[in-house]
């Protein structure tokens, strides 16, 4: 290697003798300072190309991408092409009745010189619904207008409690009778009581003459 390295050596000094009387100075023979070009190999530029190209694949393939949204957007707004232009179908088909219908009336109803329709006062119908709903609505502001009547309030409960300690005060009232259980000796008492048969004597006295007794 060091032999290598020495040769090496050798030839870069004759090729910057060779270099220096080519571009260098006459006078003094030094190479002019160049400014440094960053080379690239043919492999880095390949690689950094692929890179490049697959991101403008990729870009591109983003921008085309359809999502659900943009789907079912597309599928409302032409549902809503299809409905409109079946509604003005409609509304023309509606317009030429409308017209037809007021024609004939004009010719049985209206006026002989102008044909002109007499303005008549409309009649405010009310359907069998609203009225049931009417009917509801009134009874039942009667039966909470009777029940806010009928109810009773602290006041009155106050009232009814001083009346009714005022008639307990000015009645007399009875005397209370109370029950009382008999002791079961009390009861055995009564029973010998009862059993017994009490002598009645058949000997009346002698009755005793007045006369006797005042002497």
């Amino acid at each position: 290697m060091t032999k290598f390295n020495e040769i090496q050596k050798k030839r870069r000094a004759q090729s910057a003798e060779i270099k220096r009387k080519i571009h260098g100075d006459p006078l003094t023979r030094k190479l002019k300072n160049k400014p440094q070009t960053h080379s690239i190999s043919g492999k880095r530029k390949r690689k950094n190309m692929k890179k490049c190209n697959r991101q403008q694949r990729e870009a591109e393939h983003k921008s085309n991408l359809i999502s659900m949204e943009d789907v079912e957007m597309a599928i409302d707004g032409a549902q809503q092409q299809e409905k409109r232009k079946k509604m003005t179908k409609f509304n023309e088909i509606q317009k030429k009745r409308r017209a037809q219908s007021a024609e004939i009336k004009r010719k049985i109803h209206g006026d002989p010189l102008t044909r002109k329709l007499k303005n008549k006062p409309q009649t405010h119908s009310i359907s069998g619904k609203r009225k049931r709903k009417n009917m509801k609505k009134c009874n039942r502001q009667q039966r909470e207008a009777e029940h806010k009547s009928n109810l009773i309030s602290m006041e009155d409960v106050e009232m009814a409690i001083d009346g009714a300690q005022q008639q307990g005060t000015s009645t007399d009232y009875s005397k209370a009778q109370f029950h009382l259980k008999k002791s079961p000796k009390l009861k055995l008492k009564q029973q010998k009581r009862g059993g017994k048969k009490h002598k009645k004597s058949s000997e009346k006295a002698a009755s005793v003459p007045v006369d006797a007794m005042v002497e």
